[in-house]
């Protein structure tokens, strides 16, 4: 996977331990090995903190033969063969543990931006093009949630940020039409977002958009129905599993309150105009 590193100059990771930080609490990552200090920098960005004052779960690092494994992990993985693997077994692993910290919040694969403190959630499956939109929304003044993972506060209604470094997949030709393997295997670009483009506090929500990129589709926002939204947001709730009808409820509540679209498009800066159109009106 090629990727273009941006330094964080506000934190010095030291060499063994890197520290991971949400909604005041703080997780370690150790590592037996040095090689993936620079990917966990890489993936998790402005959550990661130094010198937290307490710990509430470690996970370590270490290699094992021509792999890696583990340890501290939530279900038992074996081996991990490759870094790639590694690091997405260990990004589950994080969100995983936080979100047994946070039994208010319900965490969505999603990407959330705030403009004018009015929340834009931005749901679907992978690869449809969310950090895309999210990415061209922040660089029109929209402050940035998060490209991957949103949690929502049940309590308030809020988007809550999640920092992850935001990426962006890089299209050699923007009109082909790749299959779901082949848009897995993109390397992505990172965000060089300012410092003041980060949202620093929830925001309530104002709007769902489902984006659909195919390099064929007319960009257009397209009405859609609260139901079918609620589904795709059910099938993108990382924590449904425990939260059952709790989340069923509260989310076929919430698509009632807001505007719900479905946004088809072949033009990341077109579909965010449109979004941007849509909030300030």
């Amino acid at each position: 996977m090629s990727l273009q590193l941006q330094p964080n100059t506000s934190l010095v990771l030291t060499q063994e331990v890197a520290y991971i930080s949400y909604a005041g609490h703080h997780l370690a990552i150790t590592f037996e090995t040095p090689d993936l200090m620079e990917d966990v920098h890489r993936i998790f960005g402005k959550l990661l903190t130094t010198n937290p004052p307490s710990v509430f779960h470690t996970l370590n690092i270490r290699k094992i033969d021509s792999g890696y494994a583990i340890d501290g992990v939530s279900e038992m993985e074996s081996k991990l063969d490759s870094q790639r693997s590694t690091l997405q077994h260990l990004k589950f692993e994080v969100i995983h543990q936080f979100i047994k910290l946070t039994p208010n919040h319900l965490w969505l694969h999603a990407a959330g931006a705030s403009l004018e403190e009015k929340g834009i959630l931005l749901s679907g499956a992978w690869g449809k093009g969310k950090s895309t939109i999210v990415s061209e929304l922040c660089e029109r003044g929209a402050l940035y949630l998060s490209d991957d993972i949103v949690p929502i506060d049940m309590t308030s209604g809020s988007l809550m940020p999640f920092h992850l470094t935001p990426m962006r997949r890089e299209y050699e030709d923007a009109h082909a039409s790749l299959s779901p393997v082949e848009v897995s295997n993109l390397s992505k670009r990172i965000i060089d977002l300012s410092a003041d483009s980060y949202a620093r506090s929830g925001v309530q929500l104002a709007a769902i958009i489902l984006p659909e990129y195919t390099p064929e589709a007319t960009t257009a926002l397209v009405p859609h129905s609260p139901a079918l939204t609620t589904m795709t947001l059910l099938e993108n709730c990382l924590n449904l599993k425990t939260k059952k009808e709790q989340a069923v409820r509260f989310l076929g509540s919430l698509v009632e309150c807001v505007p719900v679209y479905r946004l088809p498009y072949n033009d990341g800066a077109a579909g965010a105009a449109l979004i941007m159109d849509l909030i300030t009106e």
